[in-house]
């Protein structure tokens, strides 16, 4: 129960309706892994927009090439 109450109050955005004991620690662990997962969800975003510029240019590519041949 002592668990559960420093995490919900450590994750409460208002500090007026917080109850129980905040913990810095565990509080600033999460607010770390969340900036780490945005980092993360990012990166896979822009991994995925490049590898579709790329896939967009090797089939512009092909199509070109196609066309001079006929």
């Amino acid at each position: 129960m002592m668990t559960w109450t420093i995490a919900d109050s450590s994750c409460c955005p208002a500090r007026g309706l917080c109850v129980g004991i905040i913990s810095k620690s565990f509080q600033a662990i999460v607010i770390s892994c969340a900036l780490e997962d945005q980092k993360k969800i990012k990166r896979g975003k822009l991994e995925t927009l490049l590898r579709n510029v790329e896939n967009a240019e090797k089939t512009s590519r092909s199509l070109d090439h196609k066309n001079l041949q006929q």
